[in-house]
């Protein structure tokens, strides 16, 4: 019932879901759906899951209701952050167990989700509450020992949105499918599909970088190694043909020194050499 007084998605970002789907795909990744539930309560499923499979999990997520299921097996990498959160880290980041961010949310709210919480009540006495009494419940249970009076009265008269907002957060990961381990095998992103959606999109840099990173096959390469004076010559003579040329230094590198062990020279067109 709460959440259908949520404001519904908006008609542009609707239109864009299926193009998400389609830029997906074709990158080869697997997507995960089910009706009914948010994407968080199949993120969370996924991931009990794949512990289950004695699996490590990494969640890329900066969304702090997600950290209900961080643990030893599980980390976060923060796209905010540019680094990989582990559990510690998590718990540090937070001031409180990872696993109580839920009753931390039933108070502060979470305006992302539309969590209201406890009017009045912000993150900075949300976490020192926690901090002093563990959960929601245990507040409850001893709401006469919360100071200051202000405080009290707050959670008091939004004891019901408290206790709602802490249902709200808490993640269902009993999502009803099974994880097959065969859709997360990493395979390379079919570039052809790539580039039609980039440019049909204006996605001008992207199909730019696509078709600049284009690998050159084994099919295409001719590699030879240059042994005699005269094969060196032949080559130059191709080079000067086709005006251009890229080169590859084939280095050896220890502790002490760098030392070049060889040349790759290419024409761009399959006629490549080792020197």
């Amino acid at each position: 019932e709460y959440k259908i007084q949520r404001p519904k998605m908006p008609d542009d970002l609707i239109s864009q879901i299926p193009i998400i789907k389609e830029v997906t795909q074709a990158f080869n990744l697997s997507i995960f759906e089910f009706g009914g539930f948010e994407a968080d309560d199949i993120i969370a499923t996924l991931c009990q899951q794949a512990i289950k499979n004695d699996l490590d999990v990494v969640i890329i997520s900066d969304d702090k209701d997600m950290y209900q299921l961080a643990n030893e097996k599980v980390k976060f990498l923060s796209s905010k952050e540019d680094r990989i959160l582990t559990y510690q880290d998590i718990k540090e980041k937070l001031g409180f167990e990872p696993r109580k961010i839920v009753d931390f949310i039933s108070l502060a709210g979470d305006q992302t989700d539309n969590i209201p919480g406890v009017f009045g009540v912000g993150e900075v006495t949300a976490e020192k509450l926690i901090q002093e009494f563990g959960s929601l419940e245990e507040i409850l249970k001893d709401i006469d020992k919360v100071k200051p009076d202000k405080t009290r009265e707050k959670i008091m008269r939004s004891k019901d949105n408290a206790i709602l907002s802490k249902e709200l957060a808490i993640l269902e990961a009993n999502v009803p499918f099974n994880l097959n381990l065969e859709q997360l095998k990493v395979d390379l992103p079919d570039r052809q599909r790539l580039l039609e959606l980039f440019q049909s999109l204006e996605f001008k840099k992207f199909a730019q970088e696509l078709i600049e990173d284009e690998p050159i096959s084994e099919e295409k390469s001719d590699y030879r190694e240059i042994e005699k004076l005269s094969d060196a010559k032949d080559f130059i003579e191709l080079v000067k043909e086709k005006n251009k040329f890229s080169f590859l230094l084939d280095m050896k590198e220890d502790e002490e020194k760098k030392e070049l062990k060889g040349l790759f020279i290419s024409t761009g067109e399959g006629k490549d050499v080792y020197i």
